[in-house]
């Protein structure tokens, strides 16, 4: 985990480069950018949404939409102090203050020594996260009716649980 020393020095780092970036860059470049936003915003604005899943379009811009662009992840729950997205709605996180969320206990070692990221092994196991996530992620099934039968159809609601079986598949 990165303390909160790096943070604010990688914070500083990040603001000078850009700090930097801005003081050398020409106004033909800067008109060009600003040029290329007003371009995308404008086209966003002739995007219809609905049934845009059905009716595709490849040269559209659909990631600068008004209507899909939600912010970063800055605004701070003042209940909890959940970090939300920037145009999410107020409250959404904690309905306002009425989900009462208990505080994440200290994670049992080895797992704590894992998510450090302070030794080489932790540094490891966070460079091969999303594979160790994509080996166990369906160790967690859990079931308390178990029907033995070769289809299941997916449909049928009365015989499965979030999990069934098709044609001997387990889908989850």
């Amino acid at each position: 985990m990165e303390t909160e020393e790096e943070r604010e020095s990688r914070l500083q780092q990040n603001r000078d480069k850009e700090s930097l970036s801005r003081a050398t860059e020409t106004i033909q470049k800067l008109t060009q950018t600003l040029d290329a936003k007003r371009n995308r915003m404008a086209q966003s604005k002739r995007i219809d949404l609905k049934l845009a899943a059905f009716n595709y379009n490849k040269d559209d811009d659909y990631r600068s939409h008004k209507d899909v662009v939600i912010g970063a992840m800055n605004k701070v729950c003042s209940h909890y102090g959940a970090l939300n997205f920037a145009k999410e709605s107020p409250g959404m996180c904690c309905s306002n203050g009425k989900v009462v969320v208990s505080p994440l206990m200290k994670p049992p070692e080895p797992l704590l020594s894992y998510i450090s990221k302070r030794t080489p092994t932790s540094k490891l196991f966070f460079q091969n996260i999303r594979k160790y996530n994509s080996c166990f992620q369906m160790t967690s099934i859990g079931s308390t009716n178990i029907v033995n039968v070769l289809c299941l159809p997916p449909y049928d609601s009365t015989k499965r649980n979030s999990s069934f079986v098709k044609c001997r598949e387990l889908l989850h």
